[in-house]
């Protein structure tokens, strides 16, 4: 889980309309709502946490607004996203305070938001939030230590003692490597690029131009000896170098596509490109009418740019226009209410009788009922159309869906030198982008048992780059709190990312199997599979020695359906052979069969007869 404040905007209309714009978001499509210290529902949240910010004026931003997400393989329940939101709340000493906490399922995992006031509602204290993004991290690694979650990459590294999250600062080696990667332009996306991209479908111009052409224009950008050379090179592949506001630019010919120069890299913005050529210079005898009307350039440009993905950008931008024209309007709407009010109001002078507060209602049910037809006649653009994503899937070299995972695949499909293997799979966040982005991998490239084993469980096998697969480890919630790796080739299991501490079991088949059959490893679990065509029995691989996290799990899995163990019968796990049947008194023993794999590297493990 991750923890982020969500940055204040500036409200013209006082500190309550900062409380009741942040709640009516939170609160208005939510899934469940937590108040503390606030009386009612959240309707009379905001109206109460103004009253008590305004024992301290002098705080000119009261709200403060986190957001606590889960990435989309995790689904914890409300109540305890619930409490880890009050658990956050008192490691910031902002227990006593009021604050909202509702948690929301609108995107593709699900999160938590909080509302608090820092202003005290007793005492009118500030609440001190210094240096809160160190405190919400470490908050958010402790939860997951005793919840027994998965732990995610932050901005620290963490280290437990005697129970006690302590968060470490990232070595010099960390940072030289992002450094290195603002300079191959694999800098993340701001907020800016991704709200656009979310908006209107249309994906970074940098995603939409292959490597191959981002590696050519480096190469002659880093070859060029003035200004008209960065235009020639760029103008080869229908790119043109500009000002934009206090830097620069890159920006499709054809099409009103562009993104941050810097973007290419941090030696291709304004600021260095003009330290190593001088002052910008504009292309010569150059204007945007004879760029995008050239006849030469079109048609030198007509075999790089397809139909499609013009057509696509000219529909992007048509509902840029729209949205823009629909915020306009309202605008327009808003300041003619406020210029209505503004006359009334002096009007009636300051009265304050009964006639005044009948016309102020009335003028306020006009107004309502106005914006309520303007809305109707002039409805909020929809999203792009399926259709339209569809045809752009085919166009970016990466799917729609896996956007969220964008930096992820530009260093795939860029020069960058992959980490050794040594070093692959240190932290669950890598495996967790790995089990994302499976369906982007090649899985022809794999033995004919594994390809029939992917095929079969693809929610619960996946595959990497490296020729591994990924074997999901889930909690009691479906959750998956862990990968275990299994070498195809060497047979042999790799680093899990999760340190064992019973979390978890390795769930193969159907949920709703009426059979069930235990087996000790992931070994064993993809031998079963492997040798059994039937895939409508639930395979469970539950880790030798059990431990009572594990028990816990097997029992609420196993319940009353038919249960078969595949354990074979060890000294070394006696102790957890003999819990397992006081566990599952009805289960039997599966027989080996005859196709199965017995050589030392493959092997299926059964009981042997005198199992106790």
């Amino acid at each position: 889980m991750l923890a982020k404040k969500i940055p204040n905007r500036p409200c013209q209309q006082g500190k309550q309309a900062s409380f009741r714009a942040r709640i009516r978001y939170v609160c208005a499509n939510n899934v469940t709502v937590n108040l503390s210290n606030l009386a009612g529902d959240w309707h009379d949240a905001a109206f109460q946490m103004d009253i008590a910010a305004q024992l301290n004026p002098r705080v000119k931003g009261p709200a403060y607004h986190f957001m606590v997400s889960c990435a989309e393989t995790e689904t914890p329940s409300d109540e305890e996203l619930i409490d880890a939101g009050h658990r956050i709340i008192y490691e910031l000493g902002a227990d006593t305070h009021q604050y909202v906490l509702v948690v929301h399922f609108n995107t593709s995992g699900k999160h938590l938001h909080g509302v608090l006031n820092k202003v005290h509602p007793i005492t009118g204290a500030t609440l001190s939030l210094g240096h809160d993004y160190a405190r919400l991290e470490k908050v958010c690694r402790q939860i997951e230590y005793e919840m027994g979650w998965p732990q995610d990459r932050g901005r620290f590294d963490c280290e437990i003692f005697d129970g006690e999250v302590h968060l470490i600062p990232k070595p010099a080696e960390h940072w030289e490597k992002k450094k290195a990667d603002r300079k191959a332009g694999l800098r993340p996306d701001g907020r800016a690029i991704r709200g656009h991209e979310q908006r209107t479908g249309l994906p970074a111009l940098r995603d939409a131009v292959s490597p191959h052409d981002w590696t050519d224009i480096r190469h002659d950008l880093d070859a060029a000896t003035d200004w008209q050379d960065v235009h020639a090179a760029l103008a080869n592949h229908g790119l043109r170098y500009s000002l934009h506001r206090s830097g620069a630019r890159i920006t499709r010919m054809l099409e009103k596509w562009a993104m941050a120069a810097s973007q290419l890299g941090t030696a291709y913005g304004l600021a260095q490109m003009q330290k190593r050529l001088g002052k910008y210079v504009p292309k010569l005898g150059s204007s945007k009418t004879t760029e995008s009307k050239d006849p030469t350039l079109t048609s030198a440009l007509a075999g790089r740019f397809t139909r499609p993905l013009q057509t696509i950008v000219a529909q992007a931008v048509e509902q840029k226009r729209r949205r823009r024209h629909h915020r306009t309007g309202l605008r327009r709407l808003s300041v003619q209410h406020a210029t209505e009010k503004c006359q009334l109001q002096q009007m009636l002078s300051g009265n304050s009788n009964t006639v005044t507060h009948t016309l102020r209602a009335v003028m306020r049910e006009q107004h309502r009922v106005q914006k309520n037809d303007w809305l109707r006649e002039n409805p909020r653009p929809s999203p792009p159309q399926t259709d339209m994503k569809a045809a752009l899937i085919k166009l970016i070299p990466s799917e729609m869906e896996l956007r969220k995972y964008r930096h992820v695949i530009r260093k795939l499909m860029s020069n960058a030198e992959p980490p050794s293997k040594s070093d692959r799979y240190l932290d669950h966040t890598e495996m967790r982008q790995a089990w994302a982005l499976s369906p982007l991998r090649n899985e022809q490239e794999h033995p004919e048992w594994s390809q029939h084993i992917l095929a079969s469980y693809p929610d619960d096998i996946r595959s990497d780059t490296d020729g591994n697969m990924l074997l999901a480890r889930r909690s009691d919630h479906g959750s998956i709190v862990g990968f275990d790796g299994f070498n195809v080739e060497a047979l042999k299991e790799i680093n899990p990312t999760h340190e064992t501490r019973g979390e978890g079991i390795n769930l193969l088949g159907p949920r709703d199997a009426k059979n069930v059959v235990v087996v000790e490893n992931i070994k064993s679990a993809l031998s079963q599979a492997a040798t059994s065509a039937d895939t409508s029995t639930l395979i469970v691989a539950v880790g030798m020695p059990l431990t009572p996290k594990t028990e816990y799990l097997l029992k609420d899995v196993v319940q009353d359906r038919d249960c078969e163990i595949a354990i074979k019968y060890q000294q070394d796990n006696a102790e957890s052979q003999t819990r397992l049947n006081r566990l599952l008194p009805h289960a039997s023993y599966r027989t080996l069969s005859k196709d199965a794999p017995r050589d030392g590297n493959h092997e299926t493990y059964l009981p042997t007869p005198d199992t106790p």
